[in-house]
């Protein structure tokens, strides 16, 4: 951490727009915290302070979005949000677009931040100032494409917001009107003209398509490039092996996570540990034999310190390790536990999973 902060304080020299760079390339290298230590850099020029902190902020959603149960960073979060908008006021037309463009990225990450803290009501008021600050912004800056990313990624999310919240959409004047036929074309625009933001959108784009059961088999279309140019980083290689996983080619998937084992460092233990659970599904799903290795690690492991959105994922994958070591009992245990799980991180498949070895095992 000591050496990041250094690299980061050794800038001083540059311009805003390879700083930028520098803090977008860093995030998508996995490596955050560097990248918020040049965005605190960059914000410590009076002229350039709303561009670090928006990118700041950009950072620290990112890193809620892999465990939304952390709340380290949500009093950060906030206190960046308010002094972004707060230059504003949501009166977007009267400050200048790119001031417009930091404060909708403020009122973004409030809205993503009250949505996975169930405020709703919060979720709702500042997805829709959002997309008022992006829209102002683009315009009167059209050809920014920094701003089509936020922006789009906006209008999608209010096109699918929790049921009940588009049950109530209609009666109240805080829900965001999504635009979906505006979305993925703004984001496709981003990921395919060349930038500092191509390799993000790419990203986003793969990320929102392998939840549609429509385009989801084009997803690993977005992952791969990004995959070979940021090989060190695991979210990357492990958003790839999801979009094989929702495909059922499992073969693909095993090659994903031998590559994933190959090129993240040794240290960066909960990805290694991912790639030992899908490891767990590619080759049974093949008929093949788990490996003494992965089987040890994950048996070790403590499933509630994953984040939230695999755990029932990580469970099932320990249950059958569990089951090839030999304990029975255990397996069945934790086999009969995830068949009755209500609970929205437990998806058909792995609950179909469990019952066909609690089945298998009676």
């Amino acid at each position: 951490m000591a050496a990041q902060l250094s690299s980061a304080l050794d800038t001083r020299g540059l311009d805003a727009e390879s700083l930028e760079k520098q803090i977008l390339d860093a995030r998508l290298q996995g490596q955050l915290s560097r990248a918020t230590a040049l965005a605190q850099t960059l914000s410590e020029d009076a002229d350039h302070r709303l561009l670090g902190m928006g990118l700041e902020i950009d950072n620290l959603a990112t890193e809620l979005s892999w465990n939304t149960e952390s709340q380290t960073h949500d009093a950060r979060i906030e206190t960046l949000a308010d002094t972004l908008i707060e230059h504003c006021n949501r009166k977007f037309s009267r400050v200048s677009a790119s001031d417009a463009f930091q404060c909708g990225r403020g009122h973004f990450a409030l809205s993503f931040l009250s949505g996975v803290r169930g405020q709703y009501y919060a979720a709702g008021v500042n997805g829709t100032q959002a997309i008022k600050a992006f829209e102002s912004a683009l315009e009167r800056d059209p050809e920014n494409l920094a701003i089509k990313l936020p922006l789009g990624m906006a209008y999608y999310y209010a096109d699918h917001l929790p049921s009940f919240v588009r049950w109530v959409a209609p009666l109240l004047w805080f829900i965001p009107s999504g635009s979906s036929h505006k979305s993925l074309p703004y984001l496709r625009q981003v990921s395919e003209t060349p930038g500092p933001y191509q390799d993000a959108a790419l990203f986003v784009l793969g990320d929102l398509l392998i939840q549609s059961p429509t385009h989801r088999g084009s997803a690993w279309e977005y992952f791969a490039p990004i995959v070979t140019r940021y090989p060190e980083n695991g979210r990357i290689h492990l958003a790839l092996i999801g979009s094989y996983i929702v495909n059922d080619d499992w073969q693909k998937a095993e090659t994903a996570v031998t590559s994933l084992r190959e090129q993240i460092p040794n240290d960066a233990e909960q990805y290694r540990l991912m790639a030992d659970m899908w490891w767990v599904y590619a080759r049974w799903h093949q008929d093949k034999a788990i490996g003494e290795d992965a089987q040890r690690r994950l048996l070790k492991a403590q499933a509630d310190e994953q984040p939230a959105w695999v755990r029932t994922s990580f469970e099932l994958a320990q249950a059958l390790a569990m089951e090839t070591s030999g304990d029975r009992a255990a397996a069945t245990s934790r086999y009969a536990a995830i068949s009755q799980r209500d609970r929205w991180d437990a998806w058909p498949w792995l609950v179909d999973i469990a019952n066909k070895r609690l089945e298998a095992l009676q």
